[in-house]
């Protein structure tokens, strides 16, 4: 996954929204940029396939401005994780599966060996664990 930040002008904002909707963005955010009258930034959480497609369109968005940036940032992870339709779909077939989330209990120690307070938390089926982070 990535996040792309874009600081454009304010007019760009729904056709930049829809070109990155269009593309597949997992989740898009629009701020006013206080310091500077007439600007947005844009933050959007992108993943692996989508990633290049979605730039391209950006950029091909902002191709009639002259002041514009776009960054592209790493994401470790994001909670909860996005869930495709494959992922659904997978959930609905699993064994006793109904395409719902499945409770999970944590079991992780505190520090100084002490046991973690117990409790439900609802997880996809798809959830990894935060730490360690995967390579």
């Amino acid at each position: 996954m990535r996040q792309i930040i874009v600081s454009a002008r304010e007019g760009d904002t729904e056709a930049l929204m829809r070109r990155a909707r269009d593309c597949g963005a997992i989740d898009i955010s629009v701020h006013r940029d206080l310091a500077r009258a007439g600007r947005i930034t844009m933050s959007l959480l992108v993943g692996r396939q989508e990633r290049q497609e979605i730039l391209d369109a950006l950029q091909a968005g902002l191709a009639d401005d002259d002041d514009w940036r776009i960054t592209l940032l790493p994401v470790e992870t994001s909670v909860p994780f996005p869930e495709t339709e494959e992922d659904a779909d997978e959930d609905a077939e699993a064994p006793g599966g109904n395409g719902q989330s499945t409770p999970a209990r944590r079991s992780t120690t505190r520090s100084g060996n002490r046991p973690a307070p117990t409790g439900t938390t609802r997880f996809s089926s798809r959830s990894r664990p935060l730490w360690p982070p995967s390579a």
